[in-house]
C-alpha cells in the first residue's frame, strides 16, 4: 500500500484555509434600523432613540450624526453606550440646536461588519418662548399632607394649613400605635390659565427645605444619620388623576395617581434646610394640560414605603410672600 505523508506545514495551511473560509464565507447578517419618529420641538435640546429592528449581535456599535441643519448638534457620549439588557436600543441627546430643520442619522453596525442606517427629521422653533413662574402663597396654594396611622390617625386626619408638608413612614409605639404612612399632594392651579394648544418646552419644580422646629425629627437621610441602616428617603412624584382640595383631602378620600412618567426625587443630604431644585416634571405637566380640566397636581410619596424614612419641605403657607413655598417654572410657546 502506498503511504501518503503530510508535512506539519501542509496540515497547517489546510487548517488555516478551511478556518479562514469558514469565517469569511459566512453570509453577513444584514442590519435594519429605525431612527425614531420625526419631532417638532421648541427647545435647543432633543432626546433621540434609535432601534435595531433586525441583525442585532453582540458587540454592536452605534453612531448618531447630523446630515444637515442650521447648526452643528452636539451629541452626548451616551450615543455609543454599552447596553447589558438590550443591545438593540440606543439613546442620546442632541444639544446646540437653533431654529430650523435638522436631518439626523442613526447608524448601527454588528460584529459581522454589516451596517444599517436610518434618518429622522427634527424641526426646531425657538421663537416666541415665554416663561411662567408659579409660586402660590397662603391664599392660592394647594398643598397638603395626608396620613394613616392605624389606631392613632385612622385615615381621617388632614393638614392643609401647616407651614410644611412631609413624606414619611414611621412607627408610633410610644403613642400606642404601630407603623404610619404620610404622603403629600401639590397642585398649581395657575396652570389652568395657559391657553389651549400651549406647547410646553420645560417644567422645573423646586421644593424648599425647612428649619428645625419642635416635634419634627428632620430629614432621615444625611451623613451620620442613625436611620441610615433603614435606607434613604428617595421619593417619587406621580400625576394625580382626580380632583382634591387641601381643606378636605384625607388619606381615606385621596384621589388616585398614575405612575406614567413618574419623577424621582433624590434623597436628602442634610437633616435641615434641604432644598431640591429644578426637578424635571416636563412630561407630567404636559400630561396635566393635554386634556382641559385634568390639572390635579402631583402626589409625592416614598419610593419605598418602609420605616424609618422622612423628608419635609416648606408649604405655600410657610411665608406670607410665598418665597419659600413650592415653585414651578415653565417655559412654553
Amino acid at each position: 500500500m502506498k503511504q501518503v505523508h503530510f508535512s506539519i506545514t501542509a496540515l497547517f495551511v489546510v487548517a488555516f484555509f478551511f478556518a479562514g473560509c469558514n469565517k469569511k464565507c459566512d453570509t453577513p447578517i444584514p442590519v435594519t434600523v429605525d431612527a425614531g419618529a420625526d419631532q417638532n420641538v421648541i427647545t435647543s435640546t432633543v432626546s433621540l432613540s434609535g432601534t435595531v429592528i433586525s441583525g442585532s449581535t453582540s458587540n454592536m456599535t452605534y453612531l448618531w450624526t447630523a446630515i444637515s441643519g442650521p447648526s452643528v448638534p452636539i451629541f452626548s457620549t451616551s450615543s455609543v453606550p454599552t447596553f447589558s439588557n438590550n443591545p438593540s436600543v440606543t439613546t442620546t441627546t442632541a444639544t446646540n440646536l437653533v431654529t430650523g430643520t435638522y436631518v439626523l442619522q442613526f447608524q448601527a453596525t454588528n460584529n459581522a461588519g454589516s451596517t444599517g442606517i436610518d434618518t429622522m427629521t427634527v424641526i426646531v422653533s425657538l421663537n416666541g418662548i415665554k416663561t411662567l413662574t408659579i409660586q402660590p402663597g397662603v391664599l392660592t396654594g394647594q398643598d397638603a399632607e395626608v396620613d394613616y396611622v392605624p389606631g392613632l390617625y385612622d385615615g381621617n386626619d388632614k393638614d392643609g394649613t401647616a407651614p410644611f408638608f412631609r413624606v414619611m413612614d414611621w412607627t408610633y409605639g410610644s403613642l400606642g400605635a404601630g407603623e404610619g404612612w404620610y404622603r403629600s399632594y401639590l397642585k398649581f392651579t395657575a396652570l389652568d390659565t395657559l391657553p389651549a394648544g400651549t406647547q410646553i418646552a420645560s417644567a422645573k419644580l423646586t421644593l424648599y427645605g425647612i428649619d428645625s422646629f419642635a416635634g419634627f425629627w428632620g430629614n432621615s437621610t444625611y451623613a451620620g444619620s442613625p436611620y441610615t441602616p433603614f435606607g434613604d428617603n428617595t421619593c417619587v412624584l406621580d400625576r394625580v388623576t382626580g380632583n382634591w382640595d387641601q381643606s378636605t383631602i384625607t388619606w381615606n378620600t385621596k384621589p388616585g395617581v398614575t405612575t406614567t412618567d413618574e419623577v424621582i426625587v433624590p434623597p436628602s443630604t442634610s437633616r435641615w434646610d434641604y432644598t431640591t431644585t429644578d426637578l424635571d416634571v416636563t412630561q407630567l405637566v404636559k400630561d396635566m394640560i393635554a386634556t382641559p380640566g385634568t390639572n390635579f397636581g402631583f402626589c409625592m410619596r416614598l419610593q419605598t414605603e418602609a420605616y424609618y424614612k422622612e423628608i419635609a419641605y416648606s408649604s405655600s403657607e410657610a411665608a406670607a410672600d410665598s418665597s419659600t413655598g413650592p415653585k414651578l417654572v415653565i417655559t412654553y410657546k
